[in-house]
């Protein structure tokens, strides 16, 4: 640990920076300017801050005096390897390499040794005090500012807060009159994570103006209520957002989702075939990033995953699921949607790493669409006609959401696969 206290501050500098750049609209003009500024500035910090990093990517073969620092040769790797053309509009989930990014090493460190992700959620004690804590002091909910390119209103139709990210236009009069009922803008129902208990971080709402910027779709986002608030389980907050649905005037036609949200996203889209068929219609799309599927958390392969995720802990989260179930049992497709009818649901991308413990939800998912009864998960990616399964080797909870080459890429997936579906 006395090895990180002098580079702190460098490494929270350069990771914020190359956050706001991961998802800017010239991301690929000034993702080399965050490169060099690593290189320059952290080279030497990193190998020190992790013994593991030099053995796994200095290369052994290179001559005395004359070795390579580990990311000089990682960034090395990464311009030969990683040159990947922009998506095009035939989706495709062969993007998996064995070997990850020097940024998401970088992303890794920081969530391991400055953020210390996992710490809230390591034993049941820390996790009490966390939901006691948000329970009293509730976070904001505004979004932050964004992209100049994009717009937010609040659009609300419950009681819930809704806000709407859109392209901007011309004028406010022009954004009026292509949202009107008589010419409504199709819209994506975009459901945050964390744990239920969190409010939508900038990752998501950067990742939301993504979805504005290159779909051209409007996106809806609700402020669901948080646990443990009585009216945060899992049957009244699925409830709350098919009446969004029902009375937002823009059609739904993309349901999207990371980790507690994409528990919702797929809940969601289950229920509204049963409970507003004309509804369920419009959905052309629906995608899941590290969803949180089986809330019992109890699988031997998400218990095995325990010890290689940095993010999430199992046994902080199961202080969280008697809230969210509300009395129904962990089997119920209701708290649980890994349980649900998959038959009739819109076309499925759903995206996992494998330092994830919901890795394993997301494998039985596969498990499922691959003809099985998901009891036992599936490995590795797979595409099929209206499902397709990316499972990034080496990643950590919602990759897709982080500021990586392997997210940046999940993320383009993400927006052909959107594109690909719509009318």
């Amino acid at each position: 640990m006395a090895l990180l206290d002098t580079p702190h501050t460098v490494i929270r500098f350069l990771l914020t920076v190359g956050y706001d750049v991961g998802m800017h609209p010239h991301q690929d003009a000034l993702r080399p300017l965050f490169c060099q500024a690593a290189y320059n500035y952290s080279l030497r910090t990193v190998c020190l801050a992790s013994a593991r990093l030099p053995a796994l990517i200095s290369p052994p073969h290179a001559p005395r005096g004359r070795r390579p620092c580990c990311l000089q040769h990682l960034c090395t790797l990464c311009s030969s390897q990683r040159k990947a053309p922009k998506h095009n509009p035939t989706f495709s989930c062969r993007t998996s390499v064995n070997m990850p990014s020097w940024s998401a090493l970088l992303v890794r460190l920081y969530i391991i040794w400055i953020r210390r992700s996992k710490a809230p959620y390591s034993n049941a004690d820390k996790t009490r005090a966390l939901l006691a804590s948000l329970y009293l002091q509730p976070e904001p909910y505004a979004p932050p500012r964004l992209a100049s390119d994009v717009v937010v209103e609040r659009v609300d139709v419950s009681e819930w807060p809704l806000y709407r990210v859109a392209l901007a236009r011309p004028s406010a009069a022009d954004l009026s009159k292509t949202t009107s009922p008589a010419n409504p803008r199709p819209a994506m129902l975009y459901l945050h994570g964390g744990a239920w208990i969190r409010e939508a971080a900038p990752a998501h709402w950067k990742f939301v103006a993504q979805v504005a910027r290159e779909t051209g779709l409007d996106v809806l986002v609700p402020v669901y209520p948080l646990l443990p608030r009585p009216t945060a389980t899992a049957r009244q907050i699925v409830d709350g957002l098919i009446r969004i649905v029902r009375l937002t005037e823009q059609p739904v036609v993309s349901i999207a989702g990371d980790s507690a949200g994409g528990c919702l996203a797929l809940g969601l889209a289950q229920e509204l075939r049963k409970a507003a068929p004309e509804l369920a219609a419009r959905v052309r799309s629906l995608v899941l990033m590290s969803p949180l599927l089986d809330c019992a958390l109890s699988h031997p392969e998400c218990l095995r995953l325990d010890k290689h995720d940095p993010w999430l802990g199992i046994e902080g989260l199961r202080v969280l699921i008697p809230y969210w179930t509300g009395g129904l049992p962990t089997t119920h497709p209701l708290p649980s949607p890994l349980f649900g009818e998959i038959d009739q649901l819109p076309p499925v991308l759903l995206l996992c790493g494998t330092d994830d413990i919901l890795c394993s939800d997301a494998r039985r998912l596969s498990a499922r669409f691959q003809g099985q009864d998901g009891s036992e998960g599936v490995p590795g990616s797979f595409e099929g006609k209206d499902f397709t399964y990316v499972e990034q080797p080496g990643m950590v909870h919602v990759y897709p959401l982080l500021p990586h080459w392997e997210g940046s890429q999940a993320r383009e997936l993400i927006m052909a696969f959107v594109l690909k579906h719509l009318d």
